[in-house]
């Protein structure tokens, strides 16, 4: 309690770097041992500011890692349109399209390129 009554006229300021909402999404394939369930993380940015981001650990048995990113991604949709219809209900009804990012990090031993990232981004309207 000092430390808010200390700080209490200390302000963050964040700006902009970008428009609208963008949700980044990730997992971790078959991370439990016992049960081989991957987990899944998600963080949303607003304006270019992080105003939400969790993980979870998935309900199903995802049998790639592809299938893993996708489920991912399906709780970072989720979790997009429950503060896309805050954000609306704040800015009086506007709704503007967001972007998910699905990250994937591939073992390409192959091709002499461990551990290289491919990313995707899409554009969901409603």
């Amino acid at each position: 309690m000092r430390y808010l009554g200390q700080t209490r006229n200390m302000e963050l300021v964040l700006n902009a770097t970008e428009e609208g909402l963008r949700v980044a999404t990730d997992a971790d394939w078959a991370n439990d041992v016992q049960d081989r369930k991957s987990v899944s993380g998600f963080a949303a940015f607003l304006f270019g500011c992080p105003v939400h981001w969790g993980s979870t650990k998935q309900t199903v048995v995802a049998l790639s890692s592809t299938t893993a990113e996708f489920i991912a991604a399906n709780d970072g949709l989720q979790q997009a349109e429950l503060i896309q219809l805050v954000v609306g209900e704040i800015l009086a009804g506007q709704r503007s399209p967001f972007r998910l990012t699905l990250q994937r990090y591939t073992e390409s031993r192959k091709r002499g390129t461990p551990g290289r990232k491919k990313r995707w981004t899409s554009v969901f309207r409603r």
